[in-house]
């Protein structure tokens, strides 16, 4: 059995590793067109998440011959959905546009 500080500690790094996988595969042009035609799993943040912390966490446990290392994906899931969530949102709001003058609003 691992400790607690341990899982958590393991669970930071393999959810912030998670999203940035899934940030680097979706940059690759085959996926890029995936996402772009909303296939699951693809586009869904939710779904990669998942997906690639339970590879990294297997592994994790197959790297540290440790099956109680799987007990890490767990608590670093939502940490990737968190992150990644954090890095696709937009820097700011969207540029607004000059308002044109209209003559036909007053007539």
């Amino acid at each position: 059995m691992i400790q607690p500080l341990t899982i958590l500690l393991w669970a930071v790094i393999v959810g912030a590793t998670s999203a940035g996988i899934t940030v680097a595969l979706r940059g690759l042009p085959w996926v890029y067109r995936q996402v772009e035609a909303a296939k699951k799993p693809w586009a869904c943040d939710i779904c990669m998440s998942f997906w690639t912390t339970g590879l990294l966490g297997l592994g994790l446990a197959a790297w540290a011959w440790n099956a109680w290392y799987l007990v890490v994906c767990g608590p670093a899931y939502p940490w990737a959905v968190w992150v990644l969530c954090k890095i696709n949102e937009p820097p700011g709001p969207p540029p607004t546009l000059p308002l044109e003058d209209s003559e036909d609003a007053y007539a």
